[in-house]
């Protein structure tokens, strides 16, 4: 197997980045994996997986910003978001990912794959600001 680097980079709301580190540090201090989480807002054992890894596009949604105040036990939706208030609009997460190549068998035909095994987040780029007010 080939282990190698690529860089990527991801447009995101920086409040919905916020978000999703501070439901991970709920989360963590809940002592839930992922998957309980996921259990716990009745949407599939993987969402919040998805959600937290840094390659993937699925994010929160004003939907399951209920289902997590019910999942954590709030009396409302404001004590999910007790956190500092973004900085910018929107920002690019720059992602270094450690990929190994693989070959997999599938009816008969050799598949070449590629896996991410290893995701860190080198930077955070404002890309979009708040207009000041005047």
């Amino acid at each position: 197997m080939n282990e190698y680097i690529t860089i990527k980079e991801y447009e995101i709301s920086h409040l919905e980045y916020l978000l999703i580190l501070h439901v991970k540090t709920l989360r963590d201090k809940k002592g839930w994996s992922q998957k309980e989480l996921s259990e716990r807002m009745g949407v599939t054992s993987s969402f919040v997986g998805n959600v937290e890894n840094l390659n993937q596009r699925h994010k929160y949604s004003i939907r399951h910003v209920a289902l997590l105040t019910k999942a954590f036990g709030f009396k409302s939706q404001s004590q999910l978001f007790n956190f500092a208030p973004p900085e910018y609009d929107e920002v690019i997460l720059k992602v270094e990912n450690t990929n190994i190549d693989y070959i997999k068998i599938k009816d008969g035909k050799e598949e070449k794959k590629t896996r991410v095994i290893k995701s860190e987040l080198l930077e955070i780029i404002p890309i979009k600001f708040f207009k000041k007010n005047q």
